[in-house]
């Protein structure tokens, strides 16, 4: 099994609130898991209302697979989503 990690840092200079960030990442989060059947959550900043750190994690059978699905998600976020992606990392871990 080959598991794809993707940290995303996010910039909110609209957020005026944890509530505006949470809505946020609610949405993004909803429609990754939906679209492409990947898990999402919040990391690292948990308190900035300014910045939103994502984890996306996305499990396969083979590296190649895990690969390509972790870069679908990249470029659907950053083709449908106005936000500044400032830091992004992609891992890849054979188990």
């Amino acid at each position: 099994m080959y598991v794809s990690v993707l940290k995303l840092k996010i910039k909110l200079p609209f957020s005026e609130s944890l509530k505006d960030k949470r809505m946020v990442k609610n949405s993004v989060r909803d429609k990754i898991e939906r679209i492409f059947k990947a898990l999402v959550k919040e990391i690292d900043t948990p308190d900035n209302k300014k910045i939103l750190s994502l984890g996306v994690v996305y499990a396969s059978s083979t590296q190649t697979s895990a690969e390509q699905q972790i870069n679908k998600i990249l470029e659907y976020m950053e083709r449908n989503y106005d936000y500044e992606f400032y830091e992004s990392e992609k891992y890849i871990e054979k188990f």
